[in-house]
């Protein structure tokens, strides 16, 4: 199998967590807590700086469920607005990161997830953004980016600090077992 490389126009979409002025103190005093718990990072990709939590937040926890179900209805939003499928969307990793001043994340992408998302928990004025190819996106408070997995993305040294969550979610694998012939 030979790659070639062509242009396509890939979607970013943004919204605003509605609830997040009330959620986001609670999300973030969560997330502190489970790095003091467990300050090693997990991330897979040793060359980025920040704190990374285990992958599998919605399994270990129950604190994150209101903006899970947020992101999942904002992917099966947009699977039936933007590609006329009416899939429904669930998350299979959820993490969340700390970034301190200089500390960044490198290039890197989430195939095979057929979304990813970054929601942005507490971030000061100054924190980086997340940058794809053809743009960048200046984090705020309560806004909420998804994107295809595949799409490359990162985060240049940051000069405040950040809080996030991130996700990879997929379609209704249950639809997808019904289509695949057994040999």
């Amino acid at each position: 199998m030979r790659p070639h490389s062509i242009k396509f126009e890939s979607q970013v979409y943004t919204t605003i967590y509605p609830k997040w002025k009330e959620s986001n103190p609670v999300f973030k005093q969560r997330i502190l807590e489970i790095k003091d718990s467990n300050p090693e990072t997990t991330d897979t990709v040793k060359e980025n700086t920040g704190w990374h939590s285990s992958y599998f937040l919605h399994t270990e926890y129950d604190h994150f469920l209101e903006i899970q179900k947020f992101v999942e209805g904002a992917c099966n939003f947009i699977s039936k607005k933007y590609f006329g499928n009416p899939l429904p969307f669930d998350i299979y990793n959820l993490w969340a990161m700390t970034y301190d001043i200089g500390q960044d994340t490198k290039p890197h992408h989430h195939f095979p997830s057929c979304f990813s998302a970054v929601y942005f928990v507490d971030v000061e004025k100054n924190a980086a953004p997340l940058c794809f190819p053809e743009g960048s996106f200046i984090p705020q408070n309560g806004l909420l980016i998804v994107f295809p997995g595949s799409l490359i993305h990162w985060v240049p040294p940051t000069e405040g600090s950040r809080v996030i969550l991130s996700m990879n979610l997929d379609g209704d694998s249950k639809e997808k077992f019904k289509m695949i012939r057994k040999t």
